[in-house]
């Protein structure tokens, strides 16, 4: 037999449903993009045969007959071959991010088979539970105190859940923004690096470009991968469009590497992606520490200070109960020691969350890093990223897999060799979204209000009263 205490820990359990819902939009979204995605890689795949036959029929005799001189024909060669590079990038930029999706799809999928099967077991608790309280009151309410407790009680649950899954997907969110910014990071100092080397080592430029690459399509990914979570949100720095227009300046990557112009052209647009996502990593914090946090925390006060009434009122009721029908029986309505079938549903741990990381490209290190050349100061970020070039920690992947970090792991954000970034003022930081986009509607005041000061007849079991806050 369960106790009146065992009973409101297993509402405190309630959040598992939550995120279950949540998992299953995510996979819902992951599902779309993979197609997405891979629709798009077939059309590049398409697009790269092209240009390789536009390359291999340049060396045909009859083409080069076409040609008045040896210049001419070596200049509209390499343009042909050019662009069969670009479409080859493109072509294998396009293969990682699919990949990249389709690891994290699959990944969401099996959180979503372990989460059913703790899902499963809440709803046979929340059973008993009621049961339990039906064969105590008959079914019905122990009086109307109960029944507005209760109800009360059910929607400030409902306002925490609603802030907790909040403080899930924007802790999330930062999580990969933070490793968008050490990527970023990472690629800026390669791309400037670049110039620095000599000629000669044209292999060890190509090498590095690469390296630059692999991170930005990392950082875009994981930027994307933010977005995922807060769909309905607007970032205000790193929107779409300015992740599209990264992305473009990554697939002509290895044309940048040959002219200088070009190559300060690319760098700025990196840096400039830089400085975005560091301010965005700043504004993902103080939304969360100075609204979700501050709100769940109230939410928390609101939810133990109802669960109290409630356990107070129904022990009441027992009482009373136990002295009219059973004057000789006892009955143990303290807090039980017995949890094992609390057990059986643990509090929901702080999720995994799934971060791409960029190829490894070996050989780069032989070559001796030069100091990296300076670039303009301006303004972004309170914690921006750099990546430990001794360790190569963004370098130990083979291929586009991805690694967990839990929220302890993510306060490693360095700037010192990155002092083209600063924090911005308070005052210029975007405004944080409203309440209802954080969580949703929620007419907690109205729908107490609107309670009835009679109980109903029946008790309504758990799952019925969370229907209704679910389709509300």
């Amino acid at each position: 037999m369960w106790s009146l205490q065992q009973l409101y820990r297993v509402q405190k359990k309630r959040n598992i449903l939550k995120n279950f819902q949540v998992k299953i939009k995510e996979k819902e979204d992951l599902d779309e993009t993979v197609k997405q995605l891979e629709d798009h890689h077939r059309k590049l795949i398409q697009q790269t045969a092209k240009e390789k036959t536009d390359v291999d029929n340049m060396q045909q005799a009859t083409v080069r007959s076409f040609f008045k001189d040896q210049a001419q024909f070596d200049a509209q060669l390499t343009k042909e071959q050019e662009e069969y590079v670009d479409a080859l990038n493109k072509q294998e930029i396009a293969k990682k991010e699919f990949d990249g999706v389709k690891i994290q799809r699959d990944k969401v999928a099996e959180e979503i088979g372990k989460m059913k099967d703790e899902a499963e077991t809440l709803f046979t608790l929340y059973k008993e539970k009621d049961e339990l309280l039906a064969s105590i009151f008959d079914g019905k309410y122990g009086s109307s105190k109960e029944y507005k407790f209760e109800t009360e009680l059910d929607m400030l649950l409902d306002r925490k859940q609603r802030i907790n899954v909040a403080r899930y997907k924007w802790n999330n969110s930062k999580i990969l923004i933070m490793h968008a910014c050490n990527q970023l990071a990472f690629g800026c100092r390669r791309w400037q690096e670049i110039p620095r080397l000599d000629a000669v080592y044209h292999q060890r430029k190509f090498v590095m470009a690469t390296e630059t690459r692999n991170n930005l399509i990392a950082a875009s990914q994981n930027i994307a991968g933010a977005q995922r979570y807060l769909h309905n949100i607007q970032f205000p720095y790193c929107k779409p469009q300015e992740v599209i227009t990264l992305m473009n300046a990554v697939h002509n990557i290895y044309t940048d590497i040959l002219t200088q112009e070009r190559h300060a052209h690319a760098l700025n647009c990196y840096v400039t992606t830089h400085k975005r996502a560091a301010g965005l990593l700043q504004w993902l914090d103080h939304v969360l520490k100075s609204t979700i946090l501050k709100d769940l925390d109230e939410a928390t006060k609101g939810v133990t200070q109802k669960e109290k009434e409630l356990r107070e009122e129904r022990i009441k009721l027992i009482m009373e109960k136990i002295q009219k029908e059973m004057p000789n029986a006892s009955i143990d309505v303290a807090a039980a020691s017995d949890t094992s079938m609390l057990e059986l549903v643990e509090d929901v741990k702080e999720e995994m969350v799934e971060v791409t990381e960029p190829d490894k490209v070996s050989i780069a290190e032989e070559q001796p890093a030069p100091e990296p050349i300076k670039v303009p100061a301006a303004v972004s970020d309170e914690v921006p990223a750099t990546v430990n070039e001794e360790t190569g920690e963004n370098q130990k992947k083979e291929q586009p897999a991805t690694a967990t970090l839990t929220e302890n792991e993510t306060d490693t954000y360095n700037i010192e060799d990155m002092d083209y970034l600063t924090p911005l003022l308070m005052s210029d930081l975007a405004p944080p979204p409203t309440q209802e986009d954080l969580f949703g509607t929620m007419n907690l005041d109205a729908d107490t209000k609107a309670q009835p000061d009679e109980k109903p007849k029946n008790r309504r079991s758990t799952r019925a009263r969370q229907a209704d806050h679910e389709n509300s």
